[in-house]
């Protein structure tokens, strides 16, 4: 009899327990969603990356996405940005940006995590930024070319 109690009592544990389910959910330091017609696309910043599917050229992840600065959604196309040069790399105090042709250029420094340290609009062939203030490590540079809708992304090292 108390083996049959015992086992009544497993039963009604795993059955009242097996249908609890955890719900995923995050705290985060920023982020925000967008929706088209029916799909709805959240997205934050300060989550691990915890999964991740592609189809075809579309992409989605769930978790912290690492600044691309190749993948741009949006409205328009964007095609790469040729005839830049940053130097020096790694640096110390100033970065130099130089480009082959006169164009309004949007120039944004991020960390690895997505986050806007700098960003300066120039239509100058060459620009410089001070980075000294910069803690030492690795930085994202995005530079779009405004008039022309190109782009390029780099890696910086501050030490």
């Amino acid at each position: 009899m108390r083996n049959f109690i015992t086992f009544i009592a497993l039963v009604c544990s795993l059955t009242v327990f097996g249908q609890v389910g955890i719900k995923k959910s995050s705290i985060d330091s920023g982020g925000t969603s967008t929706q088209s017609g029916t799909t709805k696309m959240i997205y934050t910043i300060g989550e691990v990356a915890v999964q991740e599917k592609t189809t075809g050229s579309f992409g989605i992840s769930e978790g912290f996405i690492n600044s691309d600065m190749f993948n741009t959604v949006g409205t328009e196309e964007l095609t790469k940005l040729a005839g830049v040069s940053i130097f020096p790399n790694p640096t110390e105090d100033l970065l130099t940006i130089s480009f082959e042709n006169e164009s309004k250029y949007d120039i944004s420094i991020s960390d690895l995590f997505g986050k806007l340290i700098q960003n300066k609009i120039t239509d100058e062939l060459k620009a410089e930024i001070h980075v000294s203030h910069l803690s030492p490590g690795i930085y994202w540079v995005l530079i779009k070319d405004v008039t022309n809708k190109t782009y390029a992304g780099y890696k910086i090292i501050k030490q």
